[in-house]
């Protein structure tokens, strides 16, 4: 908000008339059901493969005046996968704006609520309205989170870090946003670009294993998500039910792993407290 001229954030909606608000204390209007004429299909764990890549075209070719359809297909590809961080989302989105990055591709912001971190566990009701963000006794702030554009990623593609296809739950996200950053530096999702060998780039193989718990570096794949004191790396030797890879919390300052969750259970709690700071 800094240099914006803005002062009365009661007054957004009619001073950034780009960003579409929902009406906070109003009455939503009626989503079209699974029946109704142009409603997105319902989707199903994990989606076929065919059907993804339709709704990932789709959503991709929703134009900047239709954000309520960009966000039930988004919906429509996610929220079977993770209910919990689909919910977390649209309850803390207050607006979304279409926006172009400096590359000249399409990113969808969404202008999010957020408790203040007061560390005594207290849970903050959400806002009635915008004008409560004036009042900095009642503990909220606003926080823009940045999905970028959808990447179909092809399942049979070969890529160097896993050494072989990307993980399904890794494309299904990506068919979406294939990343989501927010100003606090948390990240979910990205390209699984390098090994923890590429992570530490300057050391070899028996300094890297010993930050690892003296594990092969080679078995951890770095790009699922990221915060201040975390890296979310995949575990290429720990499997969920469906055979891919788990999510493995690495502690950047305690040099420890932990935590395996399987993809989805990892973007519904620790993901999506991560970048909504939760």
């Amino acid at each position: 908000m800094r240099n914006t001229g803005v002062t009365e954030l009661g007054d957004l909606p009619r001073l950034v008339p780009g960003v579409t608000f929902r009406g906070l204390g109003e009455t939503p209007a009626a989503e079209p059901q699974a029946g109704d004429a142009g409603a997105p299909p319902e989707p199903t764990v994990p989606l076929p493969e065919r059907e993804a890549a339709a709704l990932s075209a789709e959503f991709a070719a929703v134009g900047s005046g239709d954000h309520r359809r960009r966000r039930r297909l988004e919906r429509a590809l996610l929220a079977g996968l993770a209910p919990g961080f689909v919910t977390a989302l649209h309850d803390r989105a207050l607006g979304l704006a279409l926006l172009t990055t400096e590359r000249g591709e399409p990113a969808l912001a969404y202008l999010c609520w957020a408790p203040d971190d007061r560390g005594d566990g207290v849970t903050v009701e959400p806002p009635g309205g915008l004008e409560r963000f004036a009042d900095p006794a009642l503990g909220y702030h606003l926080s823009v989170v940045v999905g970028s554009a959808p990447r179909h990623v092809e399942p049979t593609a070969t890529v160097p870090a896993p050494a072989g296809p990307v993980p399904r739950p890794v494309r299904d996200l990506s068919a979406v946003h294939h990343h989501l950053v927010a100003p606090h530096d948390a990240r979910v999702g990205g390209d699984l670009s390098y090994n923890m060998l590429g992570f530490f780039s300057d050391d070899g193989w028996r300094a890297v294993s010993e930050r690892l718990g003296w594990l092969p570096p080679d078995r951890f794949v770095v790009g699922v998500g990221s915060s201040d004191f975390s890296c979310f790396l995949l575990d290429l030797d720990v499997l969920d039910a469906a055979g891919n890879p788990t999510v493995v919390n690495w502690a950047l300052k305690e040099w420890e792993l932990g935590g395996h969750q399987q993809f989805w259970d990892w973007l519904d709690t620790t993901g999506a407290g991560e970048l909504l700071r939760s």
